[in-house]
């Protein structure tokens, strides 16, 4: 894959994050009686040469804030898309209910992997989104 065709894929990977954020409906358009939710998480990366992280992530979202949330991947030659929380963050807003878990990256350690059948990125994002209320 040459270095051009790389950077179009970054590049429309950030276009599509920035959809996903300007089209994210505010905390109080989801439901009126959440305040807010709170996003606590812990990032890493373990490869063969070393460990990134963890990195620590406190994040409080308020009525008038999007429903969003988004990291890219701390290995710098993923090929995946990072880590969204969108959809449970909508969840708990939803629900009033308290969300904890664990996502993986969903991408390859480096791009010259990206048609292998191995090499997956070993990324991943622990995280608890409390709604306030």
């Amino acid at each position: 894959m040459t270095n051009k065709a790389i950077e179009k894929l970054i590049q429309n990977r950030w276009d599509l994050e920035h959809e996903r954020y300007t089209s994210a409906k505010r905390v109080c358009e989801i439901n009126p009686n959440c305040k807010g939710v709170r996003i606590t998480a812990q990032q890493t990366f373990l490869s063969a040469i070393c460990t990134t992280g963890p990195i620590d992530i406190d994040v409080t979202l308020n009525s008038d804030s999007r429903a969003y949330f988004h990291r890219d991947c701390l290995n710098r030659d993923c090929t995946g898309n990072g880590f969204s929380l969108t959809n449970e963050i909508c969840q708990v807003i939803q629900q009033l209910t308290e969300k904890t878990g664990t996502k993986r990256c969903d991408g390859k350690e480096d791009w010259k992997y990206l048609k292998s059948s191995g090499c997956s990125c070993m990324s991943e994002l622990k995280y608890k989104i409390t709604p306030i209320f």
